[in-house]
This record gives structure tokens, C-alpha cells and sequence, in this order.
């Protein structure tokens, strides 16, 4: 039993290391009411894995992700999460159910992601970058 949670811990560790070298590749992290310009991708990480409830204003942190259905989905997963889309949602499943963060909010299209957004301070997305949306509302990713 002991080994197993080693071994189940040193794949955690392994999965999120390798999470945070990846690149941002085409995607591109849009906020508001966040008071961030930019941010470094260690902390970025942080914030979509639900290790943050407010930002320094105050603002209730609110995570919105890609769902299955959306084309960026499985990007997002890899970079953030080291995993699948199913993955990730097991994740989120797991830090909800033991009361650790709220849930995310799971949208369809880019479109979607970028509305709900507009319309609700202090939430976070992850959009592509060619996804028409307003330039006030991207965070710089700094690695």
C-alpha cells in the first residue's frame, strides 16, 4: 500500500512538472477584474488547479474551462493539468467533492468563454489565440 502511494505521489509530481514546461502554444489566457497584466506560467497553473479563491482585490476567482466539446480542450489539459480532458475534469470532480475550491465553469466554443468572461469580474479563461475577443482582457503569460 505504501509503495502504491509512492508511486501514485511521484506521477502527481512527474505530471505536474512536465505541465509546467510546456509551452502556452496556441492558446491565450483572457481575465476580468483580476488586476493582472501578465503572470508567470508557475502561477498561472496554480490559479487554474483551484490554489487560489480570491485575487488581490478582492474578486472571487472563477475558472472557466474549455468542455470536451470545445477544440482546445485537450490542449488546455496537456499544458495545465498534464492530462486528458477526462482527466481534468476527475481533477476538478475530486477538489470539489472534498470542499478544497469552487467549480470551474465548462463552456462549449471560444465565443462562449469569451462573453462569460466579459460579463463576470474576476473570472479567468483560456481561449485560442485566434479567437476574435477584446485585447483589454489578456493576461501576458511570462515563463
Amino acid at each position: 500500500m505504501q509503495n502504491l502511494l509512492i508511486a501514485i505521489l511521484f506521477c502527481f509530481y512527474a505530471v505536474n512538472a512536465e505541465a509546467q514546461t510546456n509551452d502556452m502554444g496556441n492558446l491565450v489566457v483572457i481575465g476580468n477584474k483580476t488586476e493582472l497584466k501578465s503572470l508567470k506560467k508557475n502561477s498561472l497553473i496554480n490559479v487554474f488547479k483551484g490554489r487560489l479563491n480570491s485575487w488581490n482585490n478582492g474578486t472571487v476567482v472563477i475558472i472557466i474551462l474549455p468542455s470536451q466539446k470545445n477544440e482546445n480542450s485537450s490542449e488546455v489539459a496537456k499544458i495545465i493539468y498534464g492530462t486528458t480532458v477526462k482527466g481534468m475534469q476527475k481533477f476538478w470532480l475530486s477538489l470539489v467533492f472534498q470542499g478544497r475550491s469552487n467549480p470551474p465553469v465548462f463552456l462549449d466554443t471560444d465565443e462562449e468563454i469569451i462573453k462569460y468572461v466579459q460579463k463576470n469580474p474576476g473570472s479567468i479563461g483560456i481561449i485560442h489565440e485566434n479567437s476574435d475577443f477584446p485585447k483589454n482582457l489578456q493576461i501576458e503569460i511570462i515563463k
